[in-house]
C-alpha cells in the first residue's frame, strides 16, 4: 500500500492534490494500491471516489495520523506533496520513524532540506538553479520528463481560433477575477469567446455589465482536457495548469501574480520558447492579443511545448516507486 499525503485548501490551492490524484491513477493502472491523506479543506470531487481517502481538519496532526495508518496497514511507501509553508514541526521524527521501519519515503516538489532522510525526491519542474545542481543528491530528479499532470491522449492538433481559456488557479488568491475580465473584454479582438475557469475555492469573476466579447464560466471542472481541446489559446497563472496546457500543445501566455516568487523560473521558461511569458497581468492581456494575431508564432510555440512534455512523468515516478518497494 502506498500512502499519498498532500495539502489542499483555499490558501494553498489544488496543485498538490491534483498531482497526487494523477499519481494515484497511474499507480492503480500499474496494479499498486494506494490511499490519500489530505490536510486542509477539500470539496466534493468525483475523482476522489476512486480511492480510499481522508481529509484532516486544521487542528489534527498530520504526522500522528500517518503513524496511526502505518500501525494499522502495511505501508510500502509514503509520498509527501506538502506546501512549503505548512511543513509540520514533527516531520523529521516521522521520517526517522518510517525509515527505521523500512517504509520508503518520497517527496514531491519539496523537502530538499530533508534529502538525506528520503529515498527519492521528485521535482516536477524543468528548472533548477545552476548553482544548486551540484548540491543535489543522486536520488533527486527534475526535468521536463518529471511533471505529474493529467495526460490527454491524442489531443487534437492546434488550429487558429477565437476561443481563449483563462486559468487563475483553484483559489484565485490574488483576486484576478475582480480585475482581469474587464481588461480582457477591452483588450482582445472582436469575436473572441473567453472561457473563464472558476476554481472550487475562487469567487465568480466580475464580468463587465455590457461585455464586448462572448463569455462562458466553467465552475470547478474536474479536468481541463475538453476545455483545452476546444480552445485556441490559453492565458494562465504560473502553476500546474500551465504545464497541462503545454502538454496539450496550446499556445499559452503565462504570468505570475505572486510578488516575484516565480521570477527566476519564468525567466528560464521564456528561454525555452514554449510559451509567452509576461511580467504582469496587464501586459499578459496585450501579449495574448499579439499572439492571437501571429499564427506562425503560435504554431511554433504549440509544437515546441508538446515536444517538451512528451514523456509521462507519472509513469516514470511509478516505475521508481516500484523499484524502491
Amino acid at each position: 500500500m502506498i500512502l499519498l499525503v498532500c495539502h489542499a485548501a483555499p490558501a494553498v490551492g489544488l496543485g498538490h492534490l491534483t498531482r497526487m490524484l494523477v499519481l494515484a491513477n497511474t499507480l492503480r493502472q500499474t496494479g499498486v494500491a494506494c490511499r490519500l491523506l489530505i490536510c486542509g479543506e477539500i470539496l466534493a470531487r468525483r475523482d476522489l471516489e476512486r480511492f480510499p481517502w481522508r481529509c484532516l481538519a486544521e487542528n489534527q496532526s498530520l504526522c500522528d495520523q500517518i503513524v496511526r495508518i502505518s500501525a494499522k496497514e502495511t505501508l510500502d511507501a509514503v509520498v509527501f506533496d506538502l506546501h512549503p509553508r505548512q511543513i509540520p514541526d514533527e516531520l523529521v521524527g516521522l521520517l526517522d520513524n518510517l525509515g527505521r521501519r523500512e517504509i520508503a519515503r518520497i517527496a514531491v516538489d519539496g523537502l530538499l532540506d530533508q534529502v538525506q532522510r528520503l529515498e527519492l525526491v521528485w521535482l516536477p519542474s524543468f528548472y533548477m538553479p545552476p548553482d544548486r545542481r551540484s548540491d543535489l543528491a543522486p536520488h533527486v530528479r527534475f526535468g521536463w520528463d518529471r511533471y505529474l499532470i493529467r495526460r490527454h491522449p491524442s489531443p487534437p492538433e492546434w488550429q487558429p481560433g477565437m476561443r481563449v481559456l483563462v486559468l487563475t488557479g483553484g483559489s484565485d488568491v490574488t483576486g484576478l477575477g475582480r480585475v482581469l475580465p474587464r481588461l480582457l473584454d477591452a483588450g482582445l479582438p472582436p469575436g473572441t469567446t473567453v472561457c473563464w475557469v472558476q476554481g472550487p475555492y475562487a469567487d465568480p469573476p466580475d464580468l463587465p455589465e455590457m461585455p464586448s466579447l462572448s463569455w462562458t464560466i466553467e465552475q470547478s471542472p474536474e479536468g481541463l482536457g475538453n476545455l483545452l481541446a476546444e480552445s485556441g489559446y490559453v492565458l494562465t497563472v504560473y502553476g500546474v495548469s500551465l504545464f497541462e496546457a503545454l502538454q496539450c500543445g496550446r499556445p499559452t501566455v503565462v504570468f505570475s501574480p505572486y510578488d516575484g516568487r516565480d521570477d527566476r523560473e519564468l525567466e528560464a521558461l521564456a528561454a525555452e520558447n514554449v510559451a509567452v511569458v509576461s511580467d504582469a497581468w496587464e501586459s499578459a492581456v496585450a501579449s495574448l492579443a499579439q499572439l492571437m494575431a501571429d499564427t506562425e508564432r503560435a504554431r511554433r510555440l504549440a509544437a515546441a511545448a508538446r515536444s517538451r512534455l512528451a514523456v509521462d512523468g507519472a509513469f516514470a515516478l511509478a516505475e521508481e516507486i516500484a523499484i524502491l518497494i
